[in-house]
């Protein structure tokens, strides 16, 4: 396996809605991206 293990937070999330930042700045196609419970039941809000 190959690629990096993210684990993305509320803010990331936000960010990433609100366009301010792009996904490929910092995850490559082989990256695997993750998202805590706490953090879907937060962004979710």
């Amino acid at each position: 396996m190959s690629g990096n293990r993210l684990l993305l937070d509320t803010n990331i999330l936000i960010y990433l809605s609100k366009q301010e930042l792009k996904l490929e700045d910092f995850a490559s196609e082989d990256d695997m991206l993750y998202i805590s419970v706490i953090t879907l039941m937060e962004a979710k809000g």
